[in-house]
């Protein structure tokens, strides 16, 4: 009995909510059609509450909402002193018109959404508000006619306006927001500028032409501000300014002019079609195809990060066997062996620890691609992160067997602390440093660290083979190796160093002259050193 009760407790607040939000828009309706005189273009509460039945799931139920309709309608009118029989017949056209527009969706498009391609968009507009829209027009002129002798084509004529016009506007955007959180694209900052801008910029045109009515500017501003501002105001932005640009046309276009009874009908059908087919359709079409797009980077980005879970796990079942692999090269390469056996256990040797750095650097690669890398910047000793990558170089020299001196700087101006991830700053000087001793044949590999009021650098120089002017250009891409290499490794260690240079908010660059050697530069924003209460 007490969930009976909660039950029904939900079900009454869901009703006077909706009730309240129906009799409201209803007012703002009615007020925004006396402001321009236009015979009810304006009209959302259809639109709102057919976007809501759409979005319901199998156990609800739409009695409550169909109710709220009806009487919102009746409410918001008689609020505005409207009579009880107009008020009445507005109520049931509308319910009639909502009614059939959701019945016919289930049947049409079978609960596919409406605006995430230009062919359900289309479908949508044909064969479910269109028709929804005529019969609830032709209800409405039937019983206006029988009512109070209304003019069937002047009835027919205002009640397929307003009603196909604001379904048609209306319920994407209000589609969009009732659909579930978890599943509907948020929108990017950029994309609430350029819709907060454009908006404004079509209030600004709505309230001259309000003004100005006979400017024929009032009516085509906002056909051009609409698909000037759709692709940087994304999908909901373009719906949104669909909306704001057919209010301001509505205001403003053909049917807000003074008419005579006479003469409304046909002014009425060219606002229609004005709204229809140069700022309805076509906002609409834009912004489902903006949906599309969406949609597949959204398949896209779960491509990815499957991919990156596969490698990850991948990763892990290849790197304990590859360890203990390598750990058996390295204690066999310190046993008693004779020349031969030396040679296969060195080649083994390079080649564990080849693969090792090629199965990482393919996990990083994705997770950059991911972003699912953090930096995670903490307080070092510069000076100590040199003595280490300088015993790393002279051990990889020694592996080499290269007679190759190496040297290590760290400038006075440096602080005695920076902020930076050790570790990632570590993979990239590792990934410089193999590179040096690779194509180093003799001479010096020398690492600098200099810094200045807002930036710390790290340069590794070398005098190797250096590269040419198109080489330097691409040694940056993925998968790219220097012409003649034949010293393993994927074309992935730059790039990925490059990527991680930008994720700590630096950059990473390279100066290189042929047959005389390179510099590679690490450039790193200083953060300033947070001291914690117990350091001071």
């Amino acid at each position: 009995m007490p969930e009976d009760q909660n039950k029904t407790q939900r079900a009454a607040v869901t009703f006077l909510f909706w009730l309240a939000l129906v009799a409201a828009l209803t007012a703002t309706s009615v007020l925004l059609d006396s402001i321009a005189m236009i015979g009810g273009m304006i009209w959302a509460p259809p639109a709102i509450v057919l976007a809501r039945l759409l979005t319901l799931q199998e156990h609800q139920t739409r009695a409550p909402y169909l109710a709220a309709l009806a009487l919102g309608v009746l409410a918001g009118l008689i609020s505005l002193g409207v009579g009880l029989t107009p008020a009445a017949l507005q109520a049931l056209v509308s319910l009639i018109s909502v009614s059939l527009a959701a019945w016919l969706y289930e049947r049409a498009l079978q609960g596919q959404p409406p605006h995430f391609d230009e062919a359900s968009y289309l479908r949508f507009a044909v064969l479910i508000v269109l028709p929804a829209a005529i019969i609830g027009a032709l209800a409405g002129a039937a019983l206006s006619f029988v009512l109070d002798g209304t003019a069937f084509e002047t009835a027919f004529s205002n009640w397929l306006i307003y009603l196909g016009i604001g379904l048609l506007a209306g319920t994407p955007l209000a589609l969009w927001g009732f659909s579930d959180p978890e599943t509907r694209f948020a929108v990017s900052a950029r994309e609430a500028i350029w819709t907060a801008a454009a908006a404004l910029c079509l209030m600004l045109v709505l309230a001259a032409g309000l003004v100005f009515p006979q400017n024929v500017m009032s009516l085509v501003l906002p056909l051009l501000l609409i698909p000037l501002c759709a692709l940087r105001s994304g999908r909901v932005g373009i719906m949104l300014l669909t909306v704001v640009g057919t209010l301001g046309l509505a205001l403003t276009g053909p049917g807000s002019a003074d008419l005579s009874d006479a003469a409304w009908p046909s002014a009425s059908a060219v606002s229609f079609a004005i709204l229809f087919l140069c700022a309805v359709l076509p906002g609409n079409l834009i912004a489902a195809q903006l949906g599309r797009m969406e949609t597949a980077a959204a398949k896209q980005q779960a491509r990815i990060g499957s991919q990156v879970q596969h490698l990850s796990a991948l990763s892990h079942e290849i790197k304990t066997p590859l360890n203990a692999i390598h750990g058996m090269f390295q204690l066999l390469d310190r046993s008693d062996l004779n020349d031969r056996q030396r040679r296969w256990s060195d080649a083994g040797l390079s080649a564990s620890r080849n693969l090792q750095v090629q199965v990482s650097q393919m996990l990083d690669m994705a997770q950059l691609d991911e972003q699912t890398i953090r930096i995670r910047p903490e307080p070092v000793d510069p000076r100590k992160l040199m003595k280490t990558w300088v015993v790393a170089l002279e051990a990889d020299i020694a592996l080499s067997g290269k007679a190759i001196r190496a040297g290590g700087t760290v400038a006075r101006e440096v602080p005695e602390t920076l902020v930076l991830d050790p570790s990632r700053v570590q993979q990239i000087l590792m990934n410089l440093l193999t590179n040096a001793v690779k194509f180093t044949a003799d001479g010096a590999i020398d690492i600098q660290m200099r810094a200045t009021e807002d930036t710390a650098t790290i340069s590794v120089s070398d005098t190797g083979i250096g590269l040419e002017e198109a080489a330097q250009r691409a040694v940056f891409d993925r998968y790219w190796q220097a012409e003649g290499n034949r010293q393993g490794g994927a074309g992935l260690g730059l790039a990925i160093s490059q990527d991680l240079a930008a994720r700590m908010g630096g950059a990473l660059s390279l100066q290189s002259t042929p047959d005389k050697g390179s510099t590679f530069t690490l450039t790193l924003p200083l953060q300033p050193v947070v001291v914690t209460g117990s350091q001071a």
